[in-house]
């Protein structure tokens, strides 16, 4: 497979005397990849896997007589969360790339991955795919699937950042660092976003990067609920969304980070 958006006619390799097939997509350790870069399509099979998931929690759970919604809860973060945010250190970079405020999307994300978390807290609630995607997060206590996805980038980033120059995967870390979308600038931009330091040198040891990772993904869920209660603000006005988001409660950073 050749990475190139244009066309790859007129490149023949050779193994001898036998010529390579050049594909447009593969596989690798499940996560499917494209010639053009994009994980567009494997976050889409990683949404219909998780989808399937959410399906076999329903039809076994169904008949079980009352579930508490805590059960249920913990089901989807133990059989389906784990499908839906697989490598996501790495194609969750891809999330990022489509809006140039990123962070201001939190409370309104709707990535494809998100919306099966909705369908499945909204199908709990017995409400309509219609209803208000802040309430129905806010009455369980949910934060979007975007926030244990930054967790997992920054504590990717931290390990990259600590890895011997001599490792091929950090030659290629260290390569066009200048770039807008490389992972150290879009770390940069969160660390700066949510009022934490940025120092790329902090990662000499074990402890350092145990810090910054703890530190960081603390300071991200506070950042989340600031978020959440500014968008929550201009909706205060309205009489129908009070009516319905007037039994919610209220959004706490310590049930949200039992979620990551």
């Amino acid at each position: 497979m050749i990475f190139n958006k244009n066309s790859t006619s007129g490149f023949i390799f050779y193994v001898e005397q036998d010529s390579l097939e050049i594909v447009n997509e593969y596989k690798y350790l499940g996560v499917l990849i494209t010639r053009s870069g994009s994980f567009s399509k494997a976050i889409a099979q990683l949404s219909s896997k998780g989808l399937k998931s959410c399906f076999a929690i329903k039809k076994y759970l169904s008949t079980a007589g009352y579930i508490p919604v805590e059960v249920w809860m913990h089901c989807f973060d133990a059989m389906v969360k784990p499908v839906l945010l697989y490598c996501s250190e790495i194609w969750g970079q891809d999330l990022l790339h489509t809006t140039q405020d990123y962070l201001k999307n939190f409370v309104n994300t709707s990535s494809e991955v998100e919306r099966i978390h909705l369908k499945f807290c909204k199908s709990l609630l017995n409400v309509t795919c219609t209803a208000s995607n802040m309430a129905v997060r806010s009455e369980l206590g949910r934060a979007p699937l975007l926030l244990p996805i930054i967790s997992a980038i920054l504590k990717y980033y931290s390990r990259l950042e600590n890895m011997p120059q001599n490792r091929i995967l950090r030659e290629v870390f260290n390569f066009e660092t200048d770039k807008k979308f490389h992972l150290r600038n879009i770390v940069k931009y969160i660390c700066d976003a949510i009022g934490i330091g940025f120092n790329k040198h902090k990662f000499s040891t074990v402890k350092d990067i145990v810090k910054f990772n703890r530190d960081t993904i603390e300071q991200l869920y506070f950042f989340y609920e600031e978020e959440w209660f500014i968008s929550l603000s201009p909706q205060l006005g309205n009489v129908e969304v009070v009516i319905n988001l007037e039994h919610i409660k209220p959004l706490s950073v310590n049930i949200v980070m039992k979620n990551i």
